[in-house]
C-alpha cells in the first residue's frame, strides 16, 4: 500500500514539475522575443465648430512640411515695437493673471459725469434708482449726438468697464457720446445685469429703467433720436439685446460681445445651462413673443463678437443668436448671400491681434448682421486694456468695429414712428 503511494506520488509530482518546466520555457522565449510594434491610436476628431452649421466657413487645408517648418520658424520670437511677441503671446493675450482695477482717468477732453437716475412713478411696476455715468466729447456742435450706451459684464463697474473698451477715447475722436448705466450691488452683489428675470425680457425692471433713463437724457442733451445704440458684454450683452428688441422704435442698432442667447433662461440655474450649452429648442419660440408685441418681426442690424475659446459663454450662444438675429431681420432664405472675411493673425508690430472671421448680411447696401468669431480669445472684450479683467490686449479691438458698424445704421422717422404705433 505504501509502495502504491509512493508511486502515485512521484508521478504526481513529476507531472507538476514537467508544466512548471513549460511555464518557464514560455517566459524564457517571451523575454528574448523582439517587442511587437504598439498600435497607434487613431487621432482625436476635431470637434466641428459651433457656428459650422450657421457659417459657410471653409475648412483650412493640412499645411505641407515645409510649410510647418516654415511656421515653426515664424513662431520664434519676433522683435516690436514693444518687445518681443510671439504668436504664442497673442493667443495667450487674454489669458493673464487679472490684476485689480485701476482708477479710471478721464480722457484729456470732454466732460465725465456722475449721475443718479431717478424714475418716475408710473404704476407698472415699483422701479428703482440707477446710477450712471455718462461721457460728452469736447467742441459739441450745434447737431445732435450719436449716443452708444454700454453696459457692463458681471463683476465690473461702469468706470471699469469705461476704461477697458476706451470707449470714451474714441468717442472723443468719432464725436458721440457714451451712457454707462451701472448695475446696484443690491440688486446683485457681482453687479451682474439679471437678463434672465422674466420681468426684464419682457421689458420691465432693469430694462425699463434704461430706457427711461436714455429717454430723460434725450430731454436734457442734445442726442440724436435716429442713433442710438447699445452695446455690452457676457449678462451685459443679453440686456442689450432685450433692450433692442423691446424698443426697437428708439434702438438703431445693438451690439454683443460674448453673450448668450436670448429668451431660454429663467432662473440663475438656466443661466449658467445656456451660457455653457445654449438652447437650439427654446432659442427659437423666444422670439414669437418679441414678434407678437412688434405686430410682426422687425428690423434690428446686429453685430455679434465671440472668442471660439470662451468658457464662461461657450461660443455655441454665438451660433444660436446668429440665427436669432438672422430671423429678425428677414436673412433667410436662397436669396441672402451673406459675405465672408477672413483676417490673419498679427503678430508683429506695436498692436498685435488674433485672427478672426466675419460674416457679414448686407441689405440696402448696408451690413445688417455682421457675425465675427475671435480664434483663441476668452470672455474678454477684444482689443482692452490689458491688466484690467474681462480684457484681452490683443486684438481686434471691439470697440472700433462696433462703432463702425453703429455709424452706418439710423433709424429713419418713419421706421421710428410705425415701430412705435404697432
Amino acid at each position: 500500500m505504501a509502495k502504491s503511494l509512493s508511486g502515485v506520488w512521484i508521478k504526481s509530482m513529476g507531472r507538476l514539475m514537467k508544466k512548471q518546466q513549460t511555464q518557464v520555457n514560455k517566459a524564457v522565449k517571451s523575454l528574448l522575443a523582439p517587442p511587437k510594434p504598439r498600435a497607434r491610436r487613431a487621432a482625436p476628431r476635431t470637434a466641428p465648430s459651433p457656428l459650422a452649421p450657421l457659417l459657410p466657413w471653409p475648412r483650412a487645408a493640412k499645411p505641407a512640411a515645409a510649410t510647418r517648418r516654415k511656421a515653426s520658424r515664424a513662431a520664434a520670437p519676433v522683435r516690436s515695437a514693444r518687445g518681443s511677441i510671439t504668436a504664442q503671446d497673442v493667443r495667450r493675450a487674454a489669458n493673464q493673471p487679472q490684476a485689480p482695477a485701476f482708477p479710471y482717468q478721464m480722457p484729456a477732453r470732454g466732460s465725465w459725469t456722475r449721475g443718479v437716475f431717478e424714475p418716475a412713478d408710473t404704476g407698472v411696476g415699483p422701479q428703482r434708482d440707477m446710477h450712471y455715468w455718462l461721457y460728452w466729447p469736447a467742441n459739441a456742435p450745434a447737431t445732435r449726438r450719436p449716443l452708444v450706451v454700454m453696459l457692463h459684464g458681471c463683476g465690473q463697474t461702469a468706470t471699469e468697464f469705461a476704461q477697458g473698451t476706451r470707449m470714451n477715447e474714441l468717442a472723443q475722436r468719432k464725436g458721440f457720446a457714451v451712457l454707462y448705466p451701472q448695475q446696484s450691488v443690491s440688486v446683485e452683489t457681482s453687479r451682474c445685469w439679471r437678463w434672465y428675470d422674466e420681468d426684464n425680457q419682457l421689458g420691465g425692471g432693469d430694462t425699463r429703467t434704461i430706457r427711461d433713463l436714455i429717454a430723460s437724457l434725450q430731454a436734457e442733451r442734445a442726442v440724436d433720436p435716429a442713433r442710438i445704440y447699445v452695446a455690452g458684454i457676457s449678462a451685459g450683452a443679453a440686456m442689450a439685446q432685450i433692450l433692442a428688441l423691446r424698443n426697437p422704435s428708439m434702438i438703431a442698432a445693438v451690439g454683443m460681445h460674448s453673450g448668450p442667447v436670448f429668451g431660454t433662461a429663467d432662473s440663475a440655474s438656466s443661466a449658467f445651462a445656456v451660457m455653457q450649452h445654449g438652447d437650439a429648442v427654446r432659442s427659437e419660440r423666444a422670439l414669437v413673443p418679441i414678434a407678437k408685441a412688434a405686430g410682426g418681426p422687425i428690423s434690428m442690424p446686429a453685430m455679434l463678437i465671440h472668442g471660439d475659446c470662451d468658457k464662461v459663454v461657450r461660443s455655441v450662444n454665438l451660433m444660436q443668436v446668429a440665427r436669432q438675429f438672422s430671423w429678425i431681420n428677414g436673412l433667410e432664405g436662397d436669396a441672402v448671400h451673406p459675405v465672408l472675411r477672413d483676417f490673419p493673425p498679427r503678430v508683429r508690430g506695436a498692436h498685435p491681434r488674433h485672427g478672426y472671421r466675419t460674416l457679414s448680411y448686407l441689405a440696402g447696401g448696408k451690413p445688417r448682421l455682421v457675425v465675427c468669431q475671435v480664434t483663441g480669445l476668452e470672455h474678454a472684450w477684444s482689443g482692452g486694456v490689458g491688466g484690467l479683467r474681462f480684457n484681452s490686449a490683443a486684438g481686434p479691438d471691439a470697440s472700433l468695429m462696433l462703432w463702425n458698424f453703429f455709424a452706418r445704421q439710423r433709424r429713419s422717422k418713419a421706421v421710428r414712428e410705425v415701430v412705435a404705433a404697432a
